[in-house]
């Protein structure tokens, strides 16, 4: 017996149940058949170990960080501001 409730083609995954509609219509749009790249580190397609990170360091003066990663205070970006600001202790760095 159909249970006229149910929402979709009546595509079923015995672990998951029925499929909505909607959940079909999302899974068909091209963003899902898209594959994965492989590492590119010149395009900064590469999560961890580029070639083009910086040597990490951190040099510490009586205003706080002056230096992180080989760039001086006046050379931080906001991440780097963010970071100096949120995530550093001094006092144990």
């Amino acid at each position: 017996m159909k249970d006229e409730r149910a929402v979709g083609s009546g595509n079923c995954d015995p672990i998951v149940g029925r499929r909505s509609r909607r959940f079909e219509i999302l899974s068909e749009r091209d963003v899902n058949r898209d594959t994965y790249v492989h590492e590119w580190a010149d395009a900064g397609l590469i999560i961890v170990g580029s070639p083009n990170d910086p040597e990490p360091g951190i040099r510490i003066d009586g205003d706080g960080v002056a230096e992180m990663d080989g760039r001086s205070r006046d050379q931080f970006d906001m991440i780097d501001r963010f970071i100096v600001a949120n995530a550093i202790d001094t006092q144990i760095a």
